[in-house]
């Protein structure tokens, strides 16, 4: 990932959509819109690195495939929740982006769920 390209990206569409603010802000929207979903994609493919550090990890660690995978769709969620909200915010739907972060929350605790319990039966060994 170039972040001089992906800078200039933000530059170039932040310049357009003030040309678009008075006379057709939908445009901008759309603009925005679209710069944000090129700019996630290029930072989602650059976390290749960062996903053969963790299938490292994971290899030598031995742990369950299962925490694996919900790291790595809690990091999705998390991406695509920031994405969502941000468009809604640059639209003015500020309710809309609260609405999409409050969704995002609640899909990472449900994600947790398996996390928790096993917190729960090591605490409870421990205990008992």
């Amino acid at each position: 990932m170039k972040l001089s390209a992906i800078a200039g990206l933000c530059i170039s569409a932040a310049v357009i959509c003030r040309i678009f603010d008075k006379t057709g802000r939908e445009y901008g929207v759309m603009i925005t819109t679209a710069a944000a979903v090129i700019i996630t994609s290029l930072s989602v493919l650059a976390l290749s690195p960062l996903v053969e550090f963790i299938n490292s990890l994971y290899e030598r660690t031995g742990a369950d495939e299962q925490y694996i995978n919900i790291l790595y769709k809690s990091v999705g969620v998390c991406f695509l929740t920031g994405l969502a909200a941000g468009i809604c915010r640059d639209s003015g739907e500020n309710t809309l982006a609260v609405q999409a972060e409050t969704a995002g929350r609640i899909t990472l605790a449900v994600m947790a769920l398996p996390l928790l319990e096993k917190i729960a039966d090591i605490a409870a060994g421990l205990i008992g």
